[in-house]
């Protein structure tokens, strides 16, 4: 099977142990549970790749973007994905106005994006929001899903809304400063809360 979008193929193609222009078969498609996308070169230059048929494997388990304009395209790719379990996305533009909801996905990341409604994103049982200026915390959808919660480097707006997680067991705002100091006291005395001055990111 030969792909229209190259830049995609060859991507898949890695995936799968082959080189590039190779066929690709449909098992092979099927097998891919894992995969890690820029939309970006060596160069900093967009290189516009198609994620469309990226539908051709529907075993997808993970799946990491970089440098993309999150369009309804995209929230309709990985909203249709059965066994999508953890998403990240870094430096992604957000213009999408359907809401980003799959039940699937367990752990959402959002690096460093910019985002201007964070009520079309809903919130799964993990969810870290690293290098986020300005994070509405309490435009959010589905807060109450919220187990652990991963807010670093990030300015907070609205976290008083945080009472809505009834879930919550962790909360790590290592780097963050949030605009509600009461509410992050209360929380402290019932669940683990990290506060770190400085976030440093795992290696």
């Amino acid at each position: 099977m030969k792909l229209k979008d190259k830049k995609l193929e060859k991507i898949l193609a890695y995936k799968v142990g082959k080189f590039s222009g190779e066929e690709i078969s449909e098992k092979e498609l099927s097998s891919i549970e894992e995969v890690n996308i820029s939309n970006r070169n060596f160069s900093g230059e967009d290189i516009g790749v198609s994620l469309q048929e990226l539908a051709l494997c529907p075993g997808i388990r993970n799946m990491s973007l970089q440098y993309f304009t999150i369009d309804d395209n995209i929230v309709d790719i990985l909203n249709g994905f059965e066994f999508l379990d953890t998403v990240q996305l870094s430096s992604c533009k957000f213009i999408a106005k359907k809401k980003l909801k799959n039940p699937s996905i367990k752990c959402l990341t959002l690096n460093c994006c910019d985002i201007g409604d964070y009520d079309l994103i809903s919130a799964p049982s993990v969810l870290r929001v690293i290098g986020q200026e300005d994070f509405r915390f309490d435009e959010l959808e589905g807060r109450n899903n919220i187990e652990k919660l991963y807010i670093q480097a990030s300015t907070v707006k609205g976290f008083s809304s945080i009472t809505d997680c009834n879930k919550l067991e962790t909360l790590n705002l290592d780097g963050s400063k949030v605009d509600d100091s009461t509410t992050l006291e209360e929380l402290k005395k019932r669940i683990q809360v990290s506060q770190l001055d400085e976030y440093m990111p795992m290696r």
